[in-house]
């Protein structure tokens, strides 16, 4: 149990650092490029879910955000009594977990999530630390249920 919290924990802690830190010097001013045409730090005020979709629905975002991480928590500690022994799996959901909170937190707290990498080698969506929280446990997430057949729902 420790480590699932642990790595919540670890979710939230860094997406509210990073967040704070773009939230004192990115806002208001020019993106910050850390390798020319491929990464820059980008102030960006998310009232969407991934990608800007759902735009200006940060609350009906927030709500459905919280049921999600009810339901998570549920059916982490539902799997955690079926898959023991399987560590990397749960954390999976742990840092989906994690990462949702940290999202979360700014929608209620902002009434819009921050958003500041910004991968512009490939046009792609400016996102956040939970956001990398929550892709790489949902890609940990899928290759545990496809690779390991031991897994019960």
């Amino acid at each position: 149990m420790t480590g699932i919290i642990f790595t919540v924990l670890c979710a939230l802690i860094l997406d509210r650092i990073t967040k704070l830190i773009c939230i004192k010097y990115l806002a208001g001013e020019a993106s910050i490029p850390i390798i020319k045409g491929v990464l820059q730090l980008t102030y960006v005020r998310n009232t969407g879910a991934a990608f800007s979709m759902f735009s200006n629905s940060t609350r009906a975002l927030a709500v459905f955000t919280a049921v999600v991480c009810v339901v998570l928590v549920f059916f982490m500690a539902s799997q955690k009594k079926k898959n023991p022994g399987k560590r990397i799996y749960i954390m999976s959901l742990a840092m989906i977990l994690g990462g949702a909170l940290g999202n979360l937190y700014d929608r209620f707290a902002y009434g819009y999530v921050v958003d500041f990498v910004d991968f512009i080698l490939i046009n792609f969506a400016v996102f956040n630390v939970a956001d990398i929280f929550i892709t790489v446990g949902g890609a940990i997430f899928c290759c545990c249920l496809l690779f390991d057949k031991e897994i019960k729902l």
